[in-house]
């Protein structure tokens, strides 16, 4: 679904959903291997919203600054693994 919006210029309205969606989990959901990935591809999808870099910079910048203050929150999130 996150590659999908990705490819469609959608992030901004499936990004929030995801991040609100990982961040009720509890911990040992956080550990699952589907869990760690996604947060992979999210980690990566911020660390490219930071440098305004590859497709991601075609958001806008309202919408690059939404996607920072939500995934900034999702990962400041202590049950979230560094």
């Amino acid at each position: 679904m996150l590659r999908q919006s990705l490819r469609e210029r959608r992030l901004v309205v499936t990004l929030p959903w995801i991040a609100e969606f990982i961040s009720v989990l509890d911990p040992v959901s956080m550990r699952c291997g589907v869990v760690r990935t996604l947060l992979e591809t999210i980690s990566d999808v911020y660390k490219s919203i930071l440098r305004r870099e590859g497709s991601v910079a075609r958001v806008s910048e309202l919408g690059t600054f939404l996607l920072n203050i939500i995934l900034g929150e999702l990962f400041e999130n202590p049950l979230v693994p560094r």
